[in-house]
C-alpha cells in the first residue's frame, strides 16, 4: 500500500517510476520486499519527495461509523 502511494506521489510530481514485481506481490499475500524504480537522474529528488511526504503525513484517524 505505501508503495502505491509512494508511486502516486512520485507520478503527480512528473517523475516516472514503477513497481516491479507488483503482481507477485498481490499473487504472494506477506511478501514484504517491494522496489520502487525511478530514472537514475531522478533518484536524488524522488528520495527527498517520498522522504517529505511520509515524514509529514498525518495517520489515518478511525472512521466514527466503522465501530
Amino acid at each position: 500500500m505505501e508503495a502505491d502511494l509512494a508511486r502516486t506521489v512520485l507520478e503527480q510530481e512528473g517523475i516516472l517510476c514503477v513497481l516491479p514485481g507488483e503482481v507477485m506481490a498481490e499473487v504472494l499475500p506477506g511478501v514484504d520486499v517491494v522496489q520502487l524504480w525511478v530514472r537514475q537522474e531522478d533518484a536524488d529528488e524522488a528520495k527527498e519527495i517520498i522522504e517529505g511526504f511520509f515524514d509529514s503525513a498525518q495517520p489515518l484517524e478511525p472512521d466514527e461509523d466503522s465501530s
